[in-house]
């Protein structure tokens, strides 16, 4: 009975030792090294305008700032708000106290961009150049600045140079992503939206020199965009090289978990509230290379998609299962940056038709008239499979205007939704799909 009751003790050892050494076998080959290709930064060019951009940020924050603790200072964030209170003189001797710093922006748009590397969750240009408003990330100081300089030169009556203020506002914004994948993409849309507020105030009061001047510029902004699929790819590997970073810390769901909350109770939270109490537990769970491996399939499937004109890609579903932590926020980002190329495209075609317009006295019958003298090429339509934007002369005026994201021509009814931006009509593209087009001077943001 002993050697039996022995017997049965021993088996149950070896089966519980095999078991033990066949998980820590298992565990081991789906945690075993895996090897992604991604490039290396490249050089930091020298002079480069990042640097430029970083001494300005400094040079206009304290010029106007002798107590960094007075909120009624402007220079905490050049609101629109208190700047109001200014008067012209006021505007005068801050735009004067600080023009050295306006120079010394202006001399980075000479030299090539780019940004020291940091993991994409502590992006050195996002975090640098973004200012804090009432613990929420508020638009970029830059732009704000520059929306201030234009809006100085508009109470002056000098049309030319808000105009230039308001594309240097666009200059900025083409050059925070580059390198810096989704994250330098968002702020890039928040400096454009900033510098076209004022454009379309402006743009009547042009006459042809300064018009085909401020086309020619823009074109060469949009010439700098950071394509779609490029932005995709740097996000990738940003967050590809971050996770390699990560892994090799014992710690590395501890830190992970950091970057949603300060303790497992709010990631659960995240979690629990998004998707489910399985997707918590599977990530609890989740091995170091399918948590690699399946964000970089999910990611190579958005880069596919972002090739292809926005009215023809498949839709993506959010990342489901361990994948939540590290959700890239394909649709609302998509989106937001086709949005943002319209409204680029639009005003592109706006300056060439006031430039056509001071030269001939009317607007041009259509926008193949525009070419070649006034754009080198007519702008696709973002919006479309194929095809620029849509136009139309309307007496004195004219109708411009994009399909939109539906993917229907309304012919020109604009987008009505009830949210309002500055009085006119937008919409959040985070939401469902709107109905309506896009129509220049209208649906602005």
């Amino acid at each position: 009975m002993v050697k039996s009751s022995r017997k049965r003790l021993c088996f149950a050892g070896i089966i519980l030792t095999l078991l033990i050494g066949g998980v820590f076998v298992w565990w081991s080959l789906i945690n075993r090294p895996y090897q992604v290709a991604i490039p290396p930064p490249p050089p930091v060019p020298s002079p480069n305008a990042y640097d430029c951009y970083i001494q300005a940020l400094k040079q206009l924050r304290y010029a106007c700032l002798p107590d960094y603790g007075n909120p009624k200072a402007l220079g905490l964030d050049w609101d629109d708000g208190l700047a109001a209170k200014y008067t012209l003189a006021q505007r005068d001797q801050l735009l004067a106290a600080t023009r050295t710093g306006l120079g010394k922006l202006r001399e980075g748009f000479a030299y090539p961009f780019q940004a020291p590397f940091a993991p994409p969750e502590s992006s050195v240009i996002y975090g640098a150049l973004y200012q804090t408003k009432r613990g929420y990330r508020d638009e970029f100081l830059l732009a704000r600045y520059l929306k201030f300089a234009a809006d100085t030169s508009i109470m002056h009556g000098d049309w030319d140079g808000a105009m230039t203020c308001d594309l240097d506002a666009l200059r900025l914004g083409s050059d925070i992503p580059q390198h810096d994948g989704m994250f330098g993409m968002s702020s890039a849309t928040s400096c454009q939206r900033i510098g076209r507020v004022n454009i379309w105030k402006v743009i009547d009061h042009l006459n042809a020199t300064q018009a085909r001047a401020a086309t020619q510029r823009l074109q060469e902004i949009i010439h700098r965009q950071v394509s779609q699929a490029d932005m995709w790819q740097q996000t990738t590997w940003g967050r590809q090289a971050w996770l390699l970073q990560l892994f090799r810390q014992t710690n590395w769901r501890q830190q992970l978990q950091d970057h949603y909350g300060t303790n497992w109770q709010e990631v659960w939270e995240h979690i629990k509230y998004r998707y489910g109490p399985l997707d918590y537990l599977s990530f609890r769970m989740v091995s170091k290379r399918k948590l690699l491996t399946d964000y970089s399939d999910y990611m190579n499937r958005i880069i596919a998609e972002s090739r292809k004109p926005y009215a023809v890609r498949a839709s993506i579903p959010d990342p489901v299962g361990p994948q939540v932590i590290l959700d890239p926020r394909y649709n609302q980002v998509t989106g937001l940056v086709s949005f943002n190329d319209t409204q680029n495209t639009l005003l592109l075609t706006a300056l060439a038709l006031q430039a056509y317009k001071a030269e001939h006295g009317d607007y041009p019958p259509a926008l193949t008239n525009l070419l070649p003298s006034y754009l080198a090429k007519l702008p696709d339509d973002p919006f479309a499979r194929a095809g620029c934007l849509r136009y139309a002369v309307r007496g004195e005026k004219y109708l411009l205007y994009s399909i939109g994201p539906d993917g229907v021509d309304d012919g020109g009814r604009p987008v009505d939704e009830k949210w309002a931006f500055e009085g006119s009509k937008y919409f959040p593209l985070c939401a469902d799909t709107p109905r309506g087009d896009i129509v220049a001077g209208i649906n602005i943001r």
